[in-house]
């Protein structure tokens, strides 16, 4: 059985593996009409515009803080967790970041927040 994710995922790495988009694209729409899979188009492109979005925000640090924060601190932050000097770092403010910050860079997460220490503390103590 083939789904909508699995298609999306075999058509971009056919793309990204350099073979010719026309050539990709019509086999694409050929395999589809074969296997009857019209109207699962919708759920195709949908898959392929979130995975193009995690791979766009993979490579860059996004960065939460209570406040807008200097681009000198987003830099040190970027270089504390040895990202790239010329990654692109992204900052949100985020009211709920009671102190410190959270910073995201290739799927793992930097939690520096004083709520989240002050949540583990808690659970430690809890836990003893």
């Amino acid at each position: 059985m083939y789904t909508s994710k699995n298609i999306a995922i075999s058509l971009l790495a056919l793309l990204d593996e350099g073979h010719e988009e026309k050539k990709v694209l019509h086999d694409f729409i050929q395999f589809v009409e074969r296997h009857k899979l019209e109207s699962q188009l919708p759920e195709i492109v949908r898959h392929m515009e979130k995975i193009n979005a995690e791979e766009k925000n993979f490579n860059q640090v996004s960065v939460e803080t209570a406040h807008p924060t200097n681009k000198d601190i987003l830099h040190k932050i970027r270089d504390h967790i040895k990202a790239p000097h010329d990654t692109v770092v992204e900052n949100t403010v985020n009211e709920n970041v009671i102190g410190g910050f959270i910073a995201r860079y290739q799927g793992v997460e930097y939690d520096t927040s004083l709520k989240t220490k002050l949540r583990k503390l808690k659970e430690h103590l809890l836990a003893v």
